[in-house]
């Protein structure tokens, strides 16, 4: 889901997501419960459909698999790119709330689809996961445009300090897809075409 989140950069992203979703959620969801979001996974156990001893380590496989996305993506693509952490700590409020807003929506679809067990069957619920999913990074998509048009830029003086709420490509509705997923480098404000190793930052 990791590597589909970083290459599906398109107005088709959220179907691609969905689709990416969906066959995980067929492919796995007998075996582990297609958990593959920690933001589902406490919602899941705050359903009680989830022992509270196993929750840790769910969220240890998640994250560790969306680091591991990151060094495959760099090795296939021959270190086309360099991660950095330095803004990792940055906080925005906005994009908090755009990415609460979209893992509720999110969420709620999964809810319905989980808690039907009897009506729905496996294949059933992965296409309500996957089109929860769809819907999700759709409502979030609209609400981060929103969100950066609304930013004032007039007291920026250097493109190094603009606003995260900027650099923001999407939503990922995933703290595991959000290691991965980097912000939009400086290139990208300058109009200068994007270099090969150009820092990227998670």
């Amino acid at each position: 889901l990791t590597i589909a989140a970083i290459g599906a950069a398109t107005q088709f992203a959220p179907l691609y997501l969905g689709l990416t979703l969906l066959v995980i959620a067929v492919a796995v969801g007998a075996v582990s419960g297609a958990h593959i979001n920690p933001a589902v996974t406490f919602g899941l156990w705050t359903m009680r459909k989830l022992k509270t001893a196993l929750v840790p380590f769910y969220w240890i496989a998640q994250l560790l698999g969306g680091a591991l996305a990151v060094v495959v993506l760099n090795g296939l693509s021959g270190s086309a790119f360099k991660l950095s952490f330095e803004h990792f700590t940055t906080f925005s409020w906005a994009v908090f709330g755009v990415e609460l807003v979209g893992a509720a929506v999110l969420m709620f679809g999964i809810a319905a689809a989980v808690s039907r067990v009897a009506e729905l069957k496996q294949t059933g619920q992965a296409v309500g996961i996957g089109l929860s999913l769809a819907v999700a990074a759709i409502v979030a998509g609209g609400l981060l445009t929103q969100v950066q048009a609304s930013v004032d830029t007039s007291s920026v003086q250097d493109i190094k300090h603009l606003p995260h709420e900027l650099r923001a490509k999407s939503a990922t509705l995933n703290p595991a897809v959000a290691i991965a997923a980097t912000e939009a480098p400086d290139s990208s404000f300058t109009g200068a075409q994007a270099s090969r190793g150009e820092t990227g930052y998670s």
